[in-house]
């Protein structure tokens, strides 16, 4: 699940501007998640960056997500 904080208690909103093809980010009941599977042929490196934001003002967070065989 993914949070996030804001200090003026504006609503938040998730998004996800790189993701592999077989991940997702989907919001069920309040609650954002990133979610997948990858494929046979999905090995390697795959870049994420998640996107939070109050409409004003937002911010990212890179990580790579590494499918082994």
């Amino acid at each position: 699940m993914l949070e996030a904080d804001d200090h003026e208690d504006e609503e938040l909103s998730f998004s996800a501007p790189v993701v592999p093809a077989w991940l997702s980010l989907v919001t069920q009941d309040n609650e954002t998640m990133l979610t997948g599977t990858p494929g046979m042929f999905d090995q390697g490196d795959h870049e994420v960056v998640i996107e939070v934001s109050d409409g004003a003002l937002s911010v990212q967070q890179e990580f790579t997500i590494s499918v082994e065989d």
